[in-house]
């Protein structure tokens, strides 16, 4: 909004551009000050020469700028934070991480000094602020970072007003009035803390928030899911946007409990029947009865009627209502172990429906057993095309890390599997210093390796490099590690556990 100083000037050019004659008497509100005693002195009579004589006191006037108005009272002082503070060392580690654009290594930062509960310096908590603005997967462990000093400072910037929205008074009124990234970040806290008031939050607006925003709150649900959710989650069914009908059939499939549940586990039932072996040596009988023809109320649980090309309708519909029930339903209703009925499928006519619909299964339930017996069938039926190489990465991060690296140590010494180099690459998370060693002595023992070692340089141990290093050096192509980034960044990634431990 201009001041009066540019209000006067600007009146003043227009009674210049308009003339003397056109635009009658002189403005007669000037600025307090001296402005307005330099106009009560201008020669009213010689209008020319007045106006000329205004505008040239009042053009350096507007451009001085104007006083400044008085400060309100000062803020209370940021509360203490009873945290140690964190070394130089980690310190300088920091700094340099702001400056970069590798927000992952970031996170590994905040995650040790979380650990430690150090709280990070008053000079890096403006910059993790405007890190946290622009990538909200980061948000959550820069809040624990800054501590009560960072929330003090977020709340004199509307921009960081993230950072306490977990402590606001009235989450009602926030929910009511906020952005759609303040209601995620107000729902995702309030899920972790108090899920049945977040669904009651939720609901009070449903029916007037737009599809795009239900379809995202749904995604936070995840978070403290409970049978507290299903009638809501039950009514989502109905809904007219398909994300939304589709976010909730998923929750739904977590709760076991569930009428959704029940719905899918009375459809397939009738579907499949087990014999179990005569003989030890001989595996069970699946066989499986396909559905006649599509029932209507299938598509409200998010079953699709039109399968894709080279797949049969019939098929694809018992596939559909197989892949949405938990593969332990069968181990347990059946008392046979996964092994045993994935032997008994292999020997079916049905081999393919059911073991894509088991693998799709047993990623989506998280069933580790089930997961972990088909990828071993997967390893020992390398020309099948039952299951695809999307199928193992899909069912190898199922199992959790200690797991994971123990199924493919197992698989090592099959030097000419062809498909233990496609597991090893799939295995993203950071190796543990036995299972890196491990890779390395498979990798030194092997005339031909599956894949490149360089390229799974990333997920070694960051205590591994003094032993990376010397596997290049007696290749003779130390040269060639020391210059690839994912080594420059695993040492990088070392020094930043040595300084956390020093």
């Amino acid at each position: 909004m201009p001041g009066p100083a540019q209000t006067y000037l600007d009146t003043l050019t227009t009674t210049l551009l308009l003339g003397a004659d056109r635009a009658g008497t002189l403005p007669q509100t000037p600025p307090p000050g001296r402005l307005a005693a330099r106009t009560a002195q201008t020669n009213a009579a010689d209008r020319e020469s007045a106006l000329l004589d205004l505008a040239a006191a009042a053009s350096p006037w507007s451009r001085a700028g104007a006083a400044p108005q008085p400060a309100g009272p000062p803020p209370d002082p940021a509360p203490p934070d009873d945290r140690p503070p964190c070394p130089p060392g980690p310190a300088a580690i920091l700094t340099r991480l702001l400056r970069s654009t590798d927000r992952d290594m970031l996170r590994e930062w905040l995650d040790l000094a979380r650990a430690r509960n150090f709280a990070v310096l008053f000079d890096a908590i403006p910059d993790l602020l405007d890190v946290a603005r622009q990538h909200a997967a980061l948000r959550e462990p820069i809040i624990a970072a800054i501590g009560p000093r960072g929330r003090w400072l977020a709340a004199m910037n509307p921009d960081w007003s993230f950072a306490n929205l977990a402590e606001t008074s009235n989450p009602e009124e926030l929910w009511q009035t906020g952005t759609l990234q303040q209601r995620l970040l107000l729902l995702r806290d309030l899920r972790r803390r108090d899920p049945v008031r977040a669904l009651t939050l939720v609901q009070s607006t449903w029916a007037t928030d737009p599809t795009d925003d239900r379809a995202n709150f749904l995604t936070e649900f995840t978070h403290g899911l409970s049978m507290a959710d299903e009638p809501f989650l039950e009514s989502c069914l109905d809904d007219k946007r398909k994300p939304v009908r589709a976010g909730a059939a998923t929750l739904l499939q977590y709760l076991p409990e569930s009428r959704f549940a029940a719905r899918m586990l009375q459809r397939v039932t009738p579907l499949l029947n087990y014999e179990p072996p005569r003989k030890k040596s001989a595996p069970g009988r699946i066989t499986a009865t396909l559905p006649p023809a599509f029932d209507k109320s299938w598509a409200r649980d998010g079953i699709e009627e039109k399968p894709p090309q080279g797949t049969g309708e019939r098929q694809w519909w018992l596939q559909q209502i197989l892949s949405m029930t938990p593969p332990s339903t069968w181990s347990s209703a059946w008392k046979a172990e996964p092994a045993t009925l994935l032997a008994a499928a292999d020997d079916s006519d049905w081999r393919t429906l059911l073991m894509t619909a088991w693998a799709a299964a047993a990623a989506t339930f998280a069933d580790q057993d089930w997961a972990e017996t088909l990828l071993a069938w997967w390893m020992d039926n390398p020309r099948s095309k039952v299951l695809h190489s999307a199928h193992a990465n899909a069912l190898l991060a199922t199992l959790d890390p200690p797991r994971r690296e123990r199924f493919v140590l197992g698989l090592l010494p099959h030097k000419q599997q062809p498909r233990v180099g496609a597991l090893i690459l799939q295995m993203d998370h950071e190796w543990s210093p036995e299972f890196s060693r491990a890779i390395l002595r498979y990798f030194a023992s092997s005339d031909k390796p599956p894949v490149d070692l360089k390229l799974c340089i990333g997920c070694f141990h960051h205590t591994t490099v003094p032993d990376l290093a010397a596997h290049f050096e007696k290749a003779g192509k130390m040269d060639e590690l020391a210059s690839h980034n994912q080594f420059l960044r695993l040492e990088f990634r070392a020094q930043m556990h040595r300084e956390f431990n020093a």
